[in-house]
């Protein structure tokens, strides 16, 4: 387990321990969240006013090694099973490992804390290169979250990422979301590819969508009167996910009736538009949540 920093932290920041794991929990004028260190993870957005934006499941299990659901898992170096080693991770190993918390400051009203991961044998084992990625949430009239990734290896680096953002809703079934409009996407359910030609999706049963796009989304949840605008940089695909009635009962950390609160919509790079970085280059996924 590394240790805290000894600096003193931002006025608002304060480190702590939420069931049982080391976490960073900030607060200023724009409204709270709170960060784990386990996998800087950002489990709570929640703005000044106003109700939570991210979601978290009942069934969560906070445990070293194990992925927590809910919030805004980390994926990195790959994005689902592996391509060639079903035995590995699922979506890397960035959301189960222990990141160094490097500090905090208050910019304006705005506060950041950020994260940091490095390599080392253990990630080596998986991944056998050399990288430094950094998390990076800033508090402000907007959540702003960075994931940069720098080569330092002699060898081109080669990755898939996501920020697996779970957004909280009143009722999926009151939910579309806009912005995809034009895209081409796979469909993971259907195994089938095609183009989204309606200005709105709305969710009926199982989806899991994989969209070429970088264009913001917006998320209108009409069960709260409520839109969350999620803009993005330096991402070419979107992942659209909720497991539905069968698949959720199937997870065992993911109440059988939680599918109704929740909607993924994940700032990613995967498949064709995976990342690739020369030694000495920086990568950086952005995003911005507003609502």
């Amino acid at each position: 387990m590394h240790s805290w920093p000894g600096t003193e932290e931002a006025p608002g920041v304060v480190r702590c321990h939420e069931h049982g794991l080391e976490a960073v929990r900030a607060i200023n004028a724009h409204g709270s969240l709170l960060v784990f260190c386990h996998g800087a993870q950002l489990v709570d957005y929640t703005p000044e006013g106003r109700a939570p934006v991210l979601w978290l499941s009942r069934q969560s299990r906070f445990e070293n090694g194990v992925a927590i659901r809910g919030g805004v898992p980390i994926c990195f170096p790959w994005f689902g099973a592996h391509a060639s080693d079903p035995k590995k991770p699922a979506h890397g190993f960035a959301r189960t490992r222990p990141f160094r918390y490097l500090g905090s400051s208050l910019t304006l009203g705005t506060t950041k804390v950020s994260f940091e991961l490095v390599a080392d044998e253990a990630t080596r084992a998986l991944w056998p290169f050399e990288f430094r990625a950094c998390l990076h949430a800033v508090l402000g009239p907007e959540l702003v979250v960075e994931f940069e990734v720098e080569n330092r290896d002699q060898r081109e680096l080669d990755f898939e990422e996501a920020l697996h953002t779970y957004f909280s809703v009143g009722n999926i079934g009151q939910v579309a979301l806009e912005g995809l409009e034009g895209a081409g996407y796979a469909d993971k359910v259907a195994g089938m590819s095609a183009l989204q030609r309606e200005s709105r999706l709305t969710f009926t049963s199982e989806t899991d969508r994989v969209y070429q796009s970088s264009a913001p989304c917006r998320i209108v949840d009409g069960a709260r009167g409520r839109e969350i605008v999620v803009d993005k940089s330096g991402s070419a695909t979107t992942v659209v996910w909720n497991p539905w009635i069968e698949k959720a009962r199937r997870m065992s950390d993911f109440g059988d009736d939680e599918y109704t609160a929740m909607l993924c919509v994940e700032s990613a790079n995967t498949g064709d538009a995976r990342v690739r970085l020369a030694p000495g280059e920086k990568h950086v996924l952005r995003v911005t949540i507003s609502g």
